[in-house]
């Protein structure tokens, strides 16, 4: 199962791999294997040898206590920049391609295995929270006395940044809770020992303990699931209803993928036993394709089956930039259906999704009064501010935030310039609002004065209280038509009136 796929063959400074494979149920230890070593098959790295699990560490460390205290797959984390003090440093955790995705589902963050979304629920449960719940699924040194200089009660923990470490034994029992229904069981290696007679001397009975919810262990199933047929870990799909997480220390000194069907779980490591880094190798790429020979080899004529859904599982559209309901103003990319807890899917409409008049000409800057065609867009307002990191960079979503900047392509109306009359040598210069004569001709009649009747009475010639003279310190009223596009692509028209002065 291993050599099709091994980068590596030749030596013993090669790259070593591990595969151990439980049945869920019983706990019985089906499979161990190792790398074969000066001619002996060598058991010590799937049992014994302590090992970072990076990334693989947070279905076990951080979703699974998340969904047992509150949170679901489509609970809405900010994938931003972010600054944490832990001891005396400034720790700014970031994804491994270096960029941020936004307001992402915890079920997306979970699929694409994004760093930071993973390390702020961390900090929203608690670190001793999360440590708590990984001893409960079957994680055994893992370090809770703060008084020590090196303790696991500290956010890296939540990337698999752990002090002793862990083995492809102790992460396949692990993964195996949540594919139990939350129920661990110990692992069984040596069913029991017998005389030649066959009196039996040790009998292994496992012991069974409720570690997680059913309802919590299937949630995180689910988003696992996804990690198979669209995330990080697609090289593991063996065509039937799987879940699993690659992981991928910081140094790429270690690389896993462990993943589970209703009946079995297996685990895969790979790395040098020196502990240093691996050239190219990621828990989606080696340790998956191994995986997924292991499984298909074990499971040859068994019958597929899915993961049984716990009744008090419902299913709710949501937005996946609030993980709210959708509201009127959430574009059709950003609805989505998730599954929750009875009693725990929202309730509450949308709020980051709001309606913005932006110019029609110019949709990147919000509409001016003088814009002459406005529409309604739909852009996200952000529930709590980030801040650039050093390197400036912002998420991806940032161009989808409320533009800052009004249009300044559209201004005032602009009245033309009059050019002054010409003056003529020797007369003198014409008067505004008087008429011109011209030498030898004779002016026109002045119109008759208004006879006195006791009644305020408006020369025809003269503004009426809606008109303007166009004389410095009178009003021009100026009314355009505004074309105004609502989101449902209806138009309006408006009238607006503007006063210059």
């Amino acid at each position: 199962v291993l050599d099709p796929v091994f980068p590596d063959k030749e030596g013993e400074n090669a790259i070593r791999a591990a595969v151990v494979v439980m049945e869920v149920n019983s706990g019985h230890v089906l499979a161990i294997a190792g790398r074969a070593h000066q001619g002996k098959l060598s058991f010590v790295d799937a049992v014994d040898a302590k090992r970072q699990p990076g990334s693989a560490f947070k279905p076990i460390v951080v979703y699974s206590a998340a969904m047992e205290t509150g949170f679901s797959p489509g609970t809405v984390v900010d994938d931003a920049p972010v600054a944490f003090k832990v001891g005396s440093k400034i720790w700014r955790p970031k994804n491994y391609n270096g960029r941020y995705k936004g307001l992402v589902t915890i079920r997306y963050a979970l699929e694409q295995s994004l760093n930071v979304p993973a390390v702020k629920v961390f900090d929203a449960i608690g670190p001793e929270t999360g440590v708590q719940y990984a001893k409960k699924l079957g994680i055994t040194d893992l370090v809770t006395d703060k008084r020590k200089p090196k303790h696991d009660l500290f956010l890296p923990t939540a990337l698999g940044g752990i002090t002793v470490g862990v083995t492809p034994l102790e992460m396949a029992n692990a993964y195996g809770t949540l594919a139990n229904r939350g129920i661990h069981v110990t692992p069984v290696v040596i069913l029991k020992v017998t005389d030649q007679s066959g009196n039996i001397l040790e009998e292994n009975t496992p012991s069974r303990t409720r570690a997680l919810s059913e309802e919590a262990a299937y949630l995180v199933t689910d988003m696992l699931r996804g990690v198979i047929t669209r995330g990080t870990g697609t090289r593991a799909n063996i065509g039937r209803p799987a879940a699993g997480k690659t992981g991928t220390s910081d140094d790429y000194a270690d690389a896993w993928f462990i993943g589970y069907t209703p009946k079995l779980v297996a685990s895969v490591w790979m790395g040098y036993a020196e502990r240093k880094p691996m050239d190219g190798i990621v828990g989606g790429k080696y340790p998956a394709m191994i995986w997924q020979k292991t499984m298909s080899a074990a499971l040859k004529g068994v019958p597929a089956e899915d993961f049984k859904r716990p009744s008090n599982i419902i299913t709710c559209k949501i937005c996946t930039k609030s993980g709210k309901l959708p509201g009127p103003f959430c574009p059709a990319e950003c609805i989505s259906e998730d599954i929750f807890i009875a009693g725990q899917q929202p309730t509450q409409t949308c709020d980051v999704h709001v309606p913005v008049e932006v110019c029609a000409e110019n949709p990147t800057m919000l509409a001016s009064p003088y814009c002459p065609s406005v529409v309604v867009k739909s852009f996200i307002k952000r529930p709590t501010p980030y801040t650039p990191g050093p390197d400036g960079k912002v998420p991806e979503d940032a161009v989808m935030e409320i533009p800052t900047k009004m249009c300044d392509k559209h201004t005032p109306l602009q009245l033309p310039e009059v050019e002054p009359a010409p003056v003529v040598p020797g007369e003198p210069p014409a008067v505004p609002g008087e008429p011109s004569v011209v030498p030898g001709e004779r002016p026109e009649e002045s119109p008759e004065e208004p006879q006195e009747t006791g009644e305020a009475h408006q020369p025809a010639d003269q503004p009426t209280a809606d008109q303007s003279t166009g004389m410095p310190g009178d009003a021009t009223v100026a009314t355009e038509q505004k074309q105004v596009v609502q989101p449902d692509n209806t138009q309006e028209t408006r009238d607006e009136s503007q006063d210059f002065r």
